[in-house]
């Protein structure tokens, strides 16, 4: 139990310091002197600051999954809904591009289904209360990690009703996830700055609704 409520304090000191500076202002000589350990706790709950930073990320996720639950309400067909769902994706993701890419691309995003049940049930069991029902199964299912989860379904869906063949099914699905994961490296590395924010995620979009369109 003591160490459930140290991995907790350290996560919600390190989204304390993402949330006001940066990433960046996060080091584990910061995180002991803030919460008043030695340096060598951290390493009793996590490998290391990239560890630190998967658990961490999941607060951020909180805004895409609500908005996600009212997008998966929407009268629109399958292919229309794995465009928009995309888009929604997007938006959030740059929103905060080191947490997300933490997440999904980082040196153990391998781990993100597993970090995600831990997280809900034994870490911060009361935001999991949070969701909807149908999004609490979503994430206690392990199938969180984007590239699988919604967009893999929704796409699956849409080989079923006809929009697309099987055949494209997982080109598409590679596609997109290797596309986007360019842009999300382009802005975190500072090649697109945040003023083109903008037309940055329209010219993204504008991409998979062509890839779409001339598969169809």
């Amino acid at each position: 139990m003591k160490n459930v409520e140290l991995k907790r304090r350290y996560i919600q000191a390190a989204f304390e310091i993402i949330r006001v500076e940066s990433q960046q202002g996060v080091s584990i000589r910061r995180l002991a002197k803030d919460l008043n350990c030695n340096m060598a706790s951290l390493y009793r709950c996590f490998q290391d600051l990239d560890e630190l930073f998967l658990y961490t990320g999941l607060k951020y996720v909180e805004d895409y999954l609500h908005d996600l639950r009212q997008l998966m309400d929407e009268p629109v067909n399958n292919l229309q809904l794995f465009l928009e769902v995309w888009k929604c994706f997007i938006k959030h993701s740059f929103d905060n591009p080191r947490m997300y890419n933490s997440l999904f691309f980082g040196k153990y995003s391998q781990r993100l289904d597993n970090a995600v049940e831990e997280y809900f049930t034994k870490l911060f069991p009361e935001e999991l209360a949070r969701f909807d029902v149908e999004t609490q199964e979503t994430l206690m299912k392990g199938s969180f990690a984007t590239g699988d989860a919604t967009m893999s379904r929704i796409l699956t869906k849409c080989v079923e009703d006809g929009w697309i063949a099987e055949s494209d099914r997982i080109y598409i699905d590679r596609l997109f996830l290797q596309i986007y994961k360019g842009f999300l490296k382009d802005f975190i590395d500072g090649r697109i700055s945040a003023s083109n924010r903008q037309s940055m995620e329209a010219e993204l979009n504008a991409f998979f609704t062509g890839i779409i369109t001339n598969i169809k």
